[in-house]
């Protein structure tokens, strides 16, 4: 499965993720830039993780820490 690295708009790291989709798919996207066509229409058959981490360079974990569900009251 290919592999890709984004910093993270949260702290700036570099991470890794991989993700089941074609380099070049993803390469053809980034050249189009501004974001058209929409992530989530250029890549229906990815998950919101993924789709998050191509876009922001966050994780799943990441995203958990930085903002952690509400209490319960």
């Amino acid at each position: 499965m290919p592999k890709f690295s984004r910093g993270s708009s949260l702290n700036g790291r570099v991470n890794t993720r991989e993700i089941p989709v074609d380099p070049a798919r993803v390469a053809e996207w980034e050249a189009l830039g501004g974001g058209a066509p929409k992530i989530q229409d250029a890549f229906p058959d990815l998950g919101a993780d993924d789709r998050e981490f191509l876009l922001f360079g966050i994780t799943p974990e990441e995203e958990a820490s930085a903002f952690p569900p509400e209490a319960q009251e």
